[in-house]
């Protein structure tokens, strides 16, 4: 006849771990539950994500005032020292009184003429706007930029999140303008073929 087994019994009797309460200690299971992300809640309210792409504006023309009007010594932005020289004048940043011009004032963005601006350490934006805007007697046109009472919206973005103002075109614009820059946000590549092969939209929607 077979004795029959009690709890006490099948435990055995208590060890020195047992004793010195290593028995408490918790074992970390393998598989562990994932507290609720909230902020993957919030992904599910998204319907759609816009991408906003702004091309011919400099940092300095939107941001630089950041540096040289507020006093930020975190941003790399505009100085007092900065200048250009044309005509026997020296030309340094100034504001803008406004922020609407003719299409015949937008400067010159092709690559032969992004040469001529970058030439001399950014020296050359004055002489190559009054090169290719013999009609503008306002040169200095091209010094300007804009302060926070201009672009309250931007001015808000600079103070609330991260600005870089490290971040430079993986392709100097050349001869392609700024195609290499839209052809890099559509397709990851700023190698430019007749017709992009294969882009995030293509990717997006499935085509």
């Amino acid at each position: 006849m077979k004795k029959k087994t009690s709890r006490k019994s099948a435990q055995g009797k208590p060890t020195a771990a047992k004793k010195s309460g290593a028995s408490k200690s918790k074992i970390t299971p393998k598989f562990m539950s994932v507290p609720a992300d909230d902020a993957q809640k919030n992904l599910s309210k998204i319907d759609h994500i816009v991408v906003l792409m702004m091309e011919n504006r400099s940092f300095d023309h939107m941001l630089g005032y950041l540096t040289l009007e507020d006093g930020r010594t975190d941003v790399n932005g505009l100085t007092k020292s900065m200048a250009n020289t044309f005509g026997g004048k020296t030309y340094h940043p100034r504001h803008l009184d406004q922020t609407a011009f003719k299409k015949i004032q937008d400067p010159c963005h092709s690559g032969s003429c992004v040469t001529d601006q970058l030439a001399g350490g950014n020296g050359g934006f004055v002489s190559n706007y009054a090169k290719t805007h013999p009609q503008d007697k306002h040169p200095e046109l091209v010094m300007g930029y804009y302060n926070g009472r201009d672009l309250p919206v931007y001015d808000y973005l600079a103070r609330e999140f991260v600005v870089c103002d490290q971040w430079h075109a993986s392709a100097l614009p050349g001869q392609t303008g700024s195609i290499p820059s839209l052809a890099n946000l559509r397709a990851k590549t700023t190698q430019v073929p007749a017709s992009l092969p294969y882009t995030i939209f293509h990717h997006l929607f499935g085509t």
